[in-house]
Parts: structure tokens; sequence; C-alpha cells
């Protein structure tokens, strides 16, 4: 909800398990409102994202690869984040900086950002629980609609049945199954770049 939430507790079962094959990860924190408002929480996700960029080589991974996920709060942030790497006004102070990430892996995100969507976002793997009562699956399938619609990019969504708000905090099974689901896709984004730019690289 933008107030509440720590990189110590969320994410932690997705950054473990992509680190153990191969991945590169960064779980970073944004300020909490009501200390500050909108956009400040996307700036800093930004201001995240540039930070990776310029040092991810000091951790073995590559600066040209970065994808971007985030639960709840964190999805909303990361599809933001994810289709508006052209927009100077969210990086003040940091404009010069190269924010674009090669692939989004929202969930259960808060997704009115239909006149956001475009056709040079990222690859997208958005994923929700079909009983969530905190964020109604409705409004992420209407976002993925809408993005597959405009992306020339993959748009993947999916939604698990029975699944609520928040259901990949802990591990379990349905957790276990969803991040092999993120692992493949990345790998899939990653070959996918590569063909694109003929290079080579270790995904963050």
């Amino acid at each position: 909800a933008w107030v509440i939430g720590d990189k110590r507790e969320q994410g932690v079962p997705m950054l473990n398990h992509l680190a153990a094959n191969g991945y590169v990860g960064f779980n970073v924190n944004y300020r909490l409102s009501p200390k500050v408002k909108a956009p400040d929480h996307v700036i800093d996700v930004k201001r995240a994202i540039a930070w990776v960029r310029e040092h991810a080589e000091d951790y073995g991974a590559d600066p040209d690869f970065i994808a971007i996920s985030g639960g709840s709060a964190g999805g909303h942030l990361a599809a933001l984040a994810a289709l508006t790497s052209d927009d100077m006004s969210l990086q003040p102070g940091f404009e010069e900086a190269d924010c674009s990430v090669q692939a989004a892996v929202p969930f259960y995100g808060v997704y009115d950002l239909t006149e956001r969507v475009h056709a040079d976002a990222p690859p997208f793997l958005v994923i929700q629980g079909s009983i969530d009562v905190l964020v109604p699956a409705a409004g992420a399938r209407t976002f993925a609609q809408e993005l597959r619609a405009a992306s020339d990019e993959p748009v993947i969504y999916v939604e698990l049945e029975g699944a609520q708000h928040a259901f990949d905090i802990f591990v379990s099974p349905r957790t276990r199954r969803t991040l092999n689901w993120v692992e493949k896709f990345l790998d899939a984004a990653v070959l996918r770049f590569r063909d694109a730019t003929g290079d080579t690289v270790m995904a963050v």
C-alpha cells in the first residue's frame, strides 16, 4: 500500500531461487508514505535501477540486461518504472542515467496504467491470484490485455487459481512453481535480448 514493507521481508524466496540459478539480485527499498507522496516512490525505484546499472559489473552482472519485479505496491512501481524509461520527469537530478529495464515481472500490482502502455515496453510476466481481495484480478487482466495489444514484446498473464494477495512471501509448493515460471521467463527474455543485440549476457 506504499506505506509499509521492507526489502528484508519481501521478495526473498524469489531472490534466493534466482540466485541459485545463476542470476544476480538486488532488493531495494523506496521511501514510504505518508512521509512522501507520488511520484517519489517510483523516482526511488528508478534511482535504484540507475545504481544497479552503474555497479552491476562489480557484482559479476551485465549492466545491459536488468529485470525488475515487485509485489503489490512494488508490482505497481515495477510496472510503472518499466513503462517510463523515457520519462525524465521521474528522474530529477539523474536525467542522464539509463533507467530502462529489459524485462518486468510484477506480482499482484495496481495497474491503472493504461495510458502508459506502448509499443516499446519490455517483455512482461504479470502474475496475479484469482481470489486476491486487496487487488482484484480484473485489474491485472485488463492491464495485460491492454499491454499485449500495444507492445511489440511478449506479454504473459498468469492467474493462479485460489491464490490470495502476497501468496509468494512464504515458500510453498505454489510459490516454488511460480518461481520456476519466473526463471523460465527470464531465461527466455535473456535469449531474446541476446538474439536482438548479438551479445552474450549474464542476467541481473
